[in-house]
């Protein structure tokens, strides 16, 4: 699990956001599990390339019966012009 740190302006003072980067992996989702527990929001990023696996079904899940709020971020889109 990797963690990020950054200061952001929030009505005029800075505060620290925090960010988890959990693996992907299936074999990782008790990390998963233990990092919707600190969080307050999830942002859940699928690869079109991979779609919806069954670690991102279990990604929301956490985040869901944790009641957070949930942001799906979508990258590897190949944009083909005519």
């Amino acid at each position: 699990m990797g963690a990020y740190k950054v200061q952001v302006p929030f009505d005029g003072k800075p505060q620290t956001c925090v960010f988890l980067d959990t693996p992907g992996h299936e074999a990782f989702g008790a990390m998963r599990a233990r990092g919707a527990r600190v969080t307050d929001i999830a942002v859940i990023v699928v690869a079109t390339d991979d779609g919806i696996r069954p670690q991102t079904e279990e990604a929301i899940a956490h985040a869901t019966a944790a009641g957070m709020p949930i942001v799906i971020a979508i990258n590897k889109v190949r944009l083909h012009l005519f």
